[in-house]
């Protein structure tokens, strides 16, 4: 494609720091491309785009054009996005003319500053597609979206450095219960929401930083409309799209932990719990793990930590509920914290069968979620 030797803009730095926040948070070398870097900007008669990748996510935003985005010139320009951004946000909140000098230089000005900045070469910029026609499409309330990745985005596997399938949130959509489900587990604990959506099947699993930047876009006013095809998926938020791979590999079937009756059950006051083990935290924080010890039986529960270098705790909580046999179960305790903290509410249900299977906490006002962790073998 000729280069374009003319590009002028003058936007308002609300609507071009919009534009950039996510492409800045796109951008990075992952493939030592340095087209990566960049941000490819493109102005025609009626709109400026903005397309950012790192070779794995990709985005696409549209800035339409009004009196806080005036097209005096055609053209795009490739820029290096993260010191792009950081200049832009350090100008005063007013109109900033964005002018191609030539092929190598781009003027940013304002009523009190003025900079040429270096440009790349933006033939050298990918083709991205964003188009989704005929792909299977489903729409999702953006309140519903963040409640529920609020509640089971604590329970992935926090190893950044690797994308694999505990990495992700899996997304299990049943057609026969016309229910979508949000699920989310490092191996060791385990967070699982629920609700009703489209009547379609698929089960898919989409790395957690990719759920981070779709946060960021969120509209409260606009849906998120999904497009799937094959191991593509690409989410729309008004003028902004994210497209993006599907982590592939076999998410754990949980759902037979989930159904598999629990002997035991008592209901407990969250916060009075939490308290309790907070003030363990004190005694457990030198060691490497922090590992509270529940004794339960029907009417009391025992909350106890023991530290090599402090000494030990102990104290009994109220709780009221079944259990066959007063049982001891060890788990690691910031574990424990962290969900009980994504509970909206204080009647908390556990049900357990033994102290080494799996412990399933539930909120008695919303039975659209529920929480697993593993015991620690001592």
């Amino acid at each position: 494609m000729k280069k374009d030797l003319k590009m002028k803009i003058i936007v308002s730095k609300t609507k071009l720091i919009n534009a950039l926040r996510l492409c800045n948070s796109i951008s990075e070398n992952i493939f030592s491309s340095p087209v990566f870097l960049g941000t490819l900007i493109e102005v025609n008669d009626n709109e400026i785009k903005f397309t950012t990748s790192n070779g794995i996510i990709s985005t696409h935003s549209i800035v339409a054009k009004s009196e806080d985005a005036n097209i005096l010139e055609k053209g795009r320009i490739l820029i290096k996005t993260k010191p792009f951004f950081a200049i832009i946000s350090k100008l005063k909140n007013e109109m900033i003319t964005l002018e191609k000098v030539d092929n190598s230089v781009i003027k940013v000005k304002t009523s009190t500053f003025d900079s040429n900045i270096n440009i790349m070469d933006e033939e050298q910029y990918p083709n991205i597609n964003f188009s989704y026609n005929d792909w299977n499409q489903l729409s999702i309330s953006p309140i519903v979206f963040k409640k529920s990745i609020s509640k089971v985005k604590y329970a992935v596997n926090n190893n950044k450095e690797k994308i694999n399938i505990m990495s992700g949130i899996c997304f299990n959509s049943i057609s026969s219960e016309k229910t979508l489900e949000i699920i989310a587990t490092d191996g060791y604990k385990l967070a699982h929401y629920k609700f009703e959506s489209t009547p379609q099947d698929f089960r898919i699993v989409l790395d957690v930083s990719l759920i981070e930047l779709l946060l960021e876009i969120i509209d409260f006013d606009t849906n998120i409309e999904i497009f799937l095809f094959e191991s593509n998926i690409i989410f729309k938020v008004s003028n902004t799209i994210i497209a993006s791979k599907i982590i592939e590999g076999d998410y754990p079937n949980v759902s037979r932990i989930i159904a598999t009756p629990k002997e035991n059950k008592v209901n407990i006051s969250k916060k009075t719990l939490v308290e309790a083990l907070e003030r363990g935290l004190a005694i457990s924080s030198s060691e490497k793990k922090s590992i509270v010890k529940l004794n339960f039986s029907s009417e009391v529960l025992e909350v106890s930590f023991s530290s090599s270098d402090l000494g030990n705790s102990k104290e009994t909580v109220s709780c009221k509920g079944k259990v066959n046999e007063p049982t001891p179960i060890s788990l690691n305790n910031h574990f424990l914290l962290s969900l009980l903290k994504t509970f909206d509410n204080d009647n908390i249900t556990v049900e357990f069968s033994d102290s080494f299977k799996p412990v399933l906490l539930r909120d008695e006002k919303d039975p659209n979620f529920l929480q697993i962790l593993v015991p620690i073998r001592n």
